[in-house]
């Protein structure tokens, strides 16, 4: 794909940078290269100095990252924001809008950082259709029974992802080779006497196209990839495994609760066979992966193992948000966003467990690394992005 590339960076205020990502790119069907532009923003509009650093060896960081992702010479074309942020809990948006939607983030900031209520409103999304997605904990389970479900864990032990556990670094975003953006987020979760680092990286596309990483999923700019990485956690059990609590939210046009389907799918590129692609959401909003969890930085052939889902179940209202997810996702981005709690929003939580029956516990190597999908867009052409 050719493309030419310009990249600045700019310091509009104290609290926010700008990077711009302008990309040609000779899209399918179009006779001429289009520019897909993705202008990436830090803490826009941020008045307080809650929105800087804070804290020595290091410093932390309240992070919103907002991007602007548009088709500058074509009329009909996609436009989508993209929200990634660590306030309150890590929470990744991504909604299409219309050229003549505002270009400004809808966020009440001195309320959302400083008065923020679980029933507040702070965040308000313009446009069409939107999907989201939230971690609200870490789950280390002992699996004595060596089932890999949460369920037959005889002790368990909870890391809220909320603003007493964790703190998180200054993001770091990456152009990368292939005009994706890429940000790192990197936490430091404490709790009693244990500390520990956790990664999430996320990529934002310019284009149609492959991962280079593992499982070398397809993407598309209606999407976002999300990456968390286990790497030398602590352990407190003989047969620790861990598991993450996810929260997935959208305004699916289906008006109904999200489902989760496994798919049987036909060879990728690079892996002949039959593999299963699991999927939550509904008609045209989603959030899939692969049930596939590295156990190495490199990993080889043989070095994962397979993840677990626990049951999908609703969040109906405020008494839900907070006693299920803790402190951090109903006092984050996510938490206030307008219509959260409203009929007709889907907002739902399940967890994914990180291995399987008779398969190693996580000590044998002491890193995981699993991966996940979300966006907008109908279910037929959501399952392809995976499989073709």
């Amino acid at each position: 794909m050719p493309f030419r590339l310009v990249t600045s960076c700019t310091t509009m205020d104290s609290s926010s940078r700008l990077l711009i990502v302008v990309l040609g790119i000779l899209a399918a069907g179009l006779a001429d290269a289009t520019d897909r532009t993705l202008d990436a923003y830090l803490n826009p509009g941020c008045p307080t100095t809650s929105c800087t650093t804070f804290g020595v060896n290091p410093p932390y960081a309240n992070n919103l990252v907002y991007i602007r992702s548009e088709v500058v010479n074509v009329t009909d074309a996609k436009q989508y924001r993209i929200f990634w942020s660590t306030i309150g809990a890590p929470t990744f948006i991504i909604t299409e809008v219309s050229p003549t939607d505002p270009k400004d983030i809808q966020l009440a900031w001195n309320d959302f950082l400083e008065d923020h209520t679980p029933e507040g409103t702070y965040f308000t999304l313009y446009g069409g259709r939107y999907a989201g997605i939230g971690f609200a904990k870490l789950i280390e389970y002992n699996d004595v029974n060596n089932t890999g479900q949460i369920t037959d864990a005889n002790d368990t032990r909870l890391y809220y992802l909320d603003r007493n556990t964790v703190h998180w670094l200054n993001v770091t975003l990456i152009q990368e080779d292939d005009g994706n953006l890429l940000a790192n987020l990197t936490a430091l979760i404490t709790q009693e006497n244990v500390q520990f680092n956790l990664t999430i990286q996320v990529r934002a596309h310019p284009g149609d196209g492959r991962a280079a990483q593992n499982p070398r999923m397809l993407f598309t700019p209606s999407s976002v990839v999300v990456r968390v990485i286990l790497d030398r956690v602590p352990i407190h059990f003989a047969n620790s495994r861990f598991a993450l609590e996810i929260v997935f939210a959208s305004n699916d046009s289906s008006k109904i609760n999200a489902v989760h389907s496994e798919d049987e799918s036909i060879s990728d590129e690079y892996s002949p066979g039959i593999f299963t692609v699991e999927r939550v959401g509904g008609t045209d909003t989603y959030v899939q992966w692969r049930p596939i969890v590295y156990t190495k930085v490199n990993p080889g052939v043989s070095d994962s193992t397979r993840s677990h889902t626990g049951p999908l179940l609703p969040i109906n209202n405020t008494m839900d948000w907070t006693n299920h997810t803790g402190w951090g996702l109903p006092y984050s981005l996510l938490g206030g966003l307008n219509g959260i709690l409203d009929n007709g929003t889907t907002l739902m939580r399940f967890n994914v467990s990180f291995g399987i029956t008779d398969d190693d516990y996580y000590n044998s190597t002491g890193f995981q690394e699993w991966s996940c999908e979300f966006g907008v867009g109908d279910r037929s052409t959501s399952s392809r992005k995976m499989s073709s």
